[in-house]
């Protein structure tokens, strides 16, 4: 999977990304497959194919841009990856799975998820929010 590093800053609340230094990489999507911008999904190791984990746990990746199930369709069939991020500091508000925003307890998962895997991305919450 190759790596594009960017140097970006984002400080907005309602932002995907909150931190410095985000990395992109890019993988197949699956087809006949919605991914919403902040969707957590899991990549095979062996066909870099992009999945919908059923809950908050269990992710490598978070999609970087809206792509319908049609264009899914279109990007398997031709072979063209979609980008996600790889490594960064990312908005636990704004993360979802299959397009659903995570609520609390998802919130929560994620960021464990991150932290107990060792993963270079962190979920976390933006400065000055609580999450009630």
């Amino acid at each position: 999977m190759p790596k594009v590093y960017r140097d970006t800053t984002h400080a907005a609340a309602n932002d995907l990304v909150i931190g410095v230094g985000v990395v992109t990489a890019s993988v197949l999507p699956t087809t006949a497959t919605a991914y919403k911008r902040g969707d957590v999904v899991t990549v095979d190791a062996a066909t870099n194919v992009a999945t919908h984990p059923a809950t908050a746990t269990g992710f490598q990746a978070i999609v970087a841009e809206n792509v319908s199930a049609e264009q899914a369709t279109s990007h398997a069939a031709s072979s063209t990856e979609i980008p996600v991020y790889v490594s960064g500091e990312f908005n636990a508000f704004e993360c979802s799975v299959s397009g659903t925003k995570l609520d609390k307890a998802g919130r929560l998962a994620a960021r464990a998820h991150a932290v107990g895997t060792g993963l270079p991305l962190t979920i976390k919450l933006p400065d000055g929010k609580q999450d009630v």
